[in-house]
């Protein structure tokens, strides 16, 4: 077996890569989502999967195993320090699940839903065919 040489900067891959840099662990990682997702809810997994689509709430008290304003800081430094990679070349910038739909939220409330110029013209068509005063800005 060849050796695996481990430079001195490295980055976590996605789920999937080599033995070398943990693939079994991401494996297993996927596997119990698969499990909590399907196995739990009666749908089965993977090619065992018999109905439909499930999903799978867990609620912890956060207090019942560690301080809360604890927890809150560790998360800070843990999503801070994904925030802070360096990007592979194709993309500007590594992010995690749920801050670009933040990111468009604030946007949102700050200058509205944008609305493409078809559907602008059909509400507008829609509200003077029906008595309604528009009052949509384009």
């Amino acid at each position: 077996m060849e050796e695996c040489e481990v430079p001195v900067q490295f980055m976590i891959l996605t789920l999937g890569g080599t033995r070398e840099v943990g693939s079994h662990k991401r494996f297993n990682l996927a596997k119990v989502i698969e499990i909590f997702c399907g196995t739990l809810t009666g749908t089965g997994d993977g090619p065992h999967r018999r109905q439909g689509n499930a999903h799978s709430f867990i609620a912890l008290d956060i207090e019942q195993l560690l301080d809360l304003t604890e927890f809150k800081q560790e998360m800070g430094m843990n999503l801070g320090s994904i925030l802070d990679c360096e990007p592979t070349d194709v993309h500007e910038r590594v992010v995690y699940a749920t801050v670009l739909e933040h990111e468009v939220e604030n946007d949102h409330e700050r200058g509205g839903i944008p609305y493409h110029p078809k559907e602008i013209s059909w509400l507008r068509e829609f509200q003077t065919k029906q008595g309604i005063e528009c009052s949509l800005s384009d």
